[in-house]
């Protein structure tokens, strides 16, 4: 049986606005991707331990997997209202999947991705290196566990 679902254009609106003594401050930037197939969306509850929030790998091997090189969207939010919470996201160094950046993400805050790839420092000479992402973590600052909301859109 061939698959009825047909790829669509995702299109992300980003809008920012401040008034401050009269003056408005901001602008809004939209964005189209063609193509998009594919979407994970969820909502969980994140304890005091590193719990896996979405693996980015060569195929979609199950629940909570996407293919790393077509991941072309990335929201995660904290739901709380009060607590942080710490995304930890893993970074393929060189073959190596020792490397993770970590984001403190504030009460209902969220963090955005727009592809697998995030640039690492590699010399001191000040140049980087682009790596991919290969892991999403998360683990909450607080006694009492709290709820992010996460949508991944691929191809």
């Amino acid at each position: 049986m061939a698959s009825t679902v047909k790829a669509a254009t995702l299109t992300t609106t980003i809008t920012e606005q401040l008034t401050l003594n009269g003056h408005t401050y901001g602008n809004t930037i939209t964005c189209s991707i063609a193509s998009q197939g594919e979407v994970v969306q969820r909502i969980m509850n994140i304890p005091a331990t590193e719990t896996s929030v979405l693996d980015l790998g060569s195929s979609t091997d199950g629940l909570g997997t996407v293919v790393g090189d077509s991941l072309a969207y990335f929201r995660i939010t904290n739901l709380d209202d009060t607590n942080h919470v710490f995304i930890n996201v893993g970074v393929d160094q060189s073959g190596s999947t020792d490397g993770q950046v970590t984001f403190k993400l504030g009460a209902k805050k969220s963090l955005l991705l727009m592809n697998n790839q995030i640039a690492i420092e590699a010399d001191d000479a000040g140049a980087y290196v682009l790596e991919d992402i290969y892991l999403i973590k998360a683990k909450c600052s607080a006694e009492t566990n709290v709820d992010i909301e996460f949508i991944a859109i691929t191809a």
